[in-house]
């Protein structure tokens, strides 16, 4: 289950990009240009030239939308990201937003959706608090979300909102986190199925 926190897949290096570009531009010539680029600099210095990035950008559509599933998207929108910053990338992720939260979210989709939010203006609890009210994210998902991210604490309080919990892999990473959380949910649960047994005889 457990993938890179978001904080943690936004550093890309040059290498990582050049490979990602020399996959999607068909042009031999730009081709040559980007292998060329020994720093950041000269990678910056192309990508600010307006007809080459645009002739990129196109080719990074054509990718994006031959991807086969959310994996591949994720791993195409962690470099857009670093390389593009126009509102035409913009209004694309925004598309892509509201076609995915149309459907059922979980930790897969949230994984691509985590490259679409703007996390730099809303803090990590309140985007959770959007999925979780507005676009009713279960909270076993919400759960194992916060894991990735490394927000144990707020797992455990969307885990607590359970009656109870079968998956034994989610509790156990919750373990390793805290065994304080851990036990005081096994009491919360065992408390609840107590419970509802009384209420059933």
């Amino acid at each position: 289950m457990m993938k890179r926190a978001y904080q943690n897949q936004k550093s890309i290096t040059l290498s990582q990009k050049k490979k990602y570009l020399m996959d999607i531009i068909k042009n031999n010539h730009l081709q040559e240009e980007v292998a060329c680029c020994f720093c950041e600099k000269e990678l910056n210095g192309i990508m600010q030239k307006q007809d080459i990035s645009h002739q990129i950008f196109i080719a990074a559509l054509r990718h994006l939308y031959q991807v086969k599933n959310f994996k591949e998207m994720e791993n195409d929108l962690v470099i857009m990201n670093s390389l593009f910053s126009h509102q035409e990338y913009y209004q694309l992720k925004e598309d892509i937003f509201s076609k995915i939260t149309k459907k059922t979210i979980t930790l897969q989709e949230y994984c691509v959706i985590r490259y679409l939010i703007p996390f730099e203006s809303l803090s990590f609890s309140q985007i959770m608090k959007i999925l979780y009210q507005k676009y009713h994210v279960e909270a076993i998902e919400c759960a194992k979300i916060c894991l990735i991210e490394d927000h144990p604490h707020m797992a455990y309080e969307y885990l607590l909102t359970l009656d109870d919990c079968s998956d034994e892999a989610l509790l156990n990473l919750l373990r390793s986190y805290s065994m304080k959380d851990y036990l005081s949910l096994l009491h919360h649960y065992t408390k609840k199925k107590t419970y509802q047994l009384a209420i059933s005889h």
